[in-house]
């Protein structure tokens, strides 16, 4: 499956709260190249039906909700999911002229279809719903290929589309224990068809079966209908947004789960802002240079950092790929002036606290005082080294001692940024 980055949410906002503070951007300035144009396809649920016939809030406007809360969202239309579309019918309305128009432009696609290949099918017996057998297989084969056709055209759309299918949930809560199982089977079979399908196809799998159980009754309140009640619209969208973080999250395999700063790595990876090397690497024990760290800082600020005026430094030239970064970041007091930068120079733990802090405007905890062995009292670095050390984001080794002058590795710049960014 194609590997797309995208920003972290939950880090996302707290860029925003902070960049409100730090570095306001005018309208002219913001751009919507990442934000989100999003179309849902399908059926009722996709519609939004309500277990009582009518039409509200369905899983796909509590994505968007989420999406908009988060900033994220551009544009979003749910008006061609149609209640009672069938896979097929779900194909045929990509041929709707204006649905034609919008997908060049829009980035995310989600699907709910196939529910009504099986619906149509089932008959009413006195020991609940069920199906011809000889039927099935011939039923989740087209339901299949319709799916699959649906994908596939999306992407004669829009090739960089990212298209999510949603699985179903388990829709007869209402029936007794021993009239379930055959269904629950058949639920199970019908999400499996749905899930390679989508696969197949290039896009994405949202499993909602889990998450409502076989007895979600607080989910289906008419015994009567098959639609989920507001709560179970965004048990699904909740589902979705964790299939979508998840597949967007950056992995490398020089940075195992067990790694000290694991979690702060993937966060920042998410953001696309970590210096990332050819071989595809991250070398999180590898020391980082001063243009690195410019880069990864205003990156993280700013992605569209403006190219301020010149400070001066004759080893940075307008045409060094840093030049921006680190042009801004000095004239906003982050980097001191001087006659050379020395950008290819290592970074020293204690630089790092510095341009942290400053960067951030972090202010120190008043209420913690942590001293090192190695950093004296007239030490240049002692106040950023302390501030950060009052929050518990940088600690002494088992010596007691912070190791100032010792170059920081690319790990502990993202532990130390991303922390500080989390306050």
């Amino acid at each position: 499956m194609k590997a797309f980055v995208r920003k972290s949410s939950a880090l996302l906002v707290t860029l925003l709260m902070f960049l409100a503070v730090v570095l306001p951007v005018s309208a002219e300035e913001t751009t919507k190249t990442d934000q989100i144009r999003y179309v849902a396809l399908g059926d009722s649920l996709a519609a939004g039906m309500t277990p009582y016939k009518g039409i509200d809030d369905g899983y796909s406007d509590f994505i968007a909700a989420q999406f908009k809360t988060e900033e994220l969202l551009d544009t979003y239309t749910n008006e061609f999911a149609v209640p009672g579309y069938t896979s097929k019918q779900t194909l045929d309305s990509l041929e709707n002229a204006k649905l034609k128009e919008l997908l060049p432009t829009t980035n995310l696609v989600t699907i709910s279809a196939g529910a009504n290949d099986i619906l149509s099918n089932l008959q009413k017996t006195e020991n609940g719903p069920t199906i011809d057998p000889k039927l099935l297989p011939g039923i989740l084969a087209t339901m299949q290929a319709n799916v699959k056709s649906t994908i596939t055209k999306i992407h004669e759309y829009n090739p960089e589309a990212e298209v999510y299918v949603m699985g179903y949930y388990f829709a007869f809560p209402h029936l007794l224990d021993q009239q379930k199982p055959e269904l629950v089977k058949l639920s199970k079979i019908f999400n499996s068809q749905i899930e390679a399908a989508a696969v197949d196809a290039g896009a994405y799998f949202v499993p909602v079966f889990d998450a409502f159980g076989t007895d979600a009754k607080n989910y289906l309140p008419n015994p009567t209908d098959v639609h989920p009640n507001k709560e179970g619209y965004k048990v699904m969208a909740a589902e979705f947004i964790k299939a979508y973080k998840a597949d967007k999250t950056v992995s490398f395999k020089d940075v195992p789960e067990t790694h000290y700063a694991y979690n702060e790595i993937m966060n920042l990876a998410a953001l696309d802002v970590l210096p990332v090397s050819e071989d595809g690497l991250f070398h999180p024990e590898s020391s980082i240079t001063r243009a690195e760290a410019a880069l990864l800082l205003a990156n993280v600020l700013d992605p569209t950092v403006p190219q301020l005026q010149d400070p001066g430094f004759k080893d940075v030239p307008a045409a060094h790929p840093a030049y921006p970064a680190i042009a801004h970041l000095t004239n906003i007091g982050v980097f001191s002036k001087a006659e050379y930068f020395n950008p290819t120079g290592e970074l020293t733990r204690a630089q790092l606290a510095k341009i942290v802090v400053k960067a951030t405007q972090l202010k120190k905890n008043p209420a913690v005082n942590v001293a090192f062995a190695d950093v004296r009292a007239d030490h240049w670095a002692k106040e950023y080294i302390d501030t950060l050390a009052s929050y518990g984001i940088v600690k002494g080794n088992t010596h007691g001692q912070f190791k100032p002058t010792q170059p920081a590795t690319k790990a502990q710049i993202a532990l130390i940024l991303y922390r500080t960014l989390e306050l």
